[in-house]
């Protein structure tokens, strides 16, 4: 763990995850409860896309420092294609047979402020971890509400380890 990573996870303490926006597309050919999603090829993509920093407001506090509020947008997204578009994928766009996409946003609280890096290395290894369970039951109410059973899978999240030298 980086002296970075390390500051981050010592100062920053969570206070929420929202969801910002969502969308859930259905191929139009397709009946969904028909779907058999381990049929099918599962593609999916999550990205921390912006960072916002705030210094929150001192005044009638009792603390003679400031706080400082960061919001991390987390994009996370989902989708299946049939096996013979698999090999189509990598090359040119291809219609998924359904695809799920949501964007969240984990706002922490830290009472210094956070170096760029600091924060780079929070976005990468800790953001996703808090938004991760959010995102499995968004995936699994919004199959439910679709009529797909059994829902799209989501494993559970895992940190990257790195091999020590």
């Amino acid at each position: 763990m980086t002296d970075s990573l390390a500051t981050a996870q010592d100062c920053l303490q969570i206070l929420s995850v929202n969801l910002k926006g969502c969308n859930i597309c259905i191929a139009d050919e397709l009946e969904v409860s028909e779907l058999q999603s381990e049929e099918a090829v599962h593609q999916s993509f999550r990205t921390v896309t912006k960072v916002t920093e705030v210094e929150l407001d001192k005044k009638g506090s009792m603390r003679d420092q400031s706080i400082w509020r960061y919001s991390f947008d987390y994009s996370v997204g989902v989708r299946l294609i049939s096996k013979e578009d698999e090999e189509l994928s990598l090359g040119e766009e291809v219609e998924p047979l359904l695809q799920i996409e949501a964007q969240f946003i984990a706002r922490y609280i830290s009472e210094q402020k956070m170096a760029a890096d600091t924060l780079e290395a929070f976005s990468s290894e800790n953001v996703g971890y808090h938004v991760w369970p959010y995102w499995r039951e968004f995936v699994q109410s919004s199959c439910a509400r679709i009529g797909m059973e059994p829902p799209v899978s989501i494993p559970f999240y895992r940190i990257r380890r790195k091999d020590k030298a």
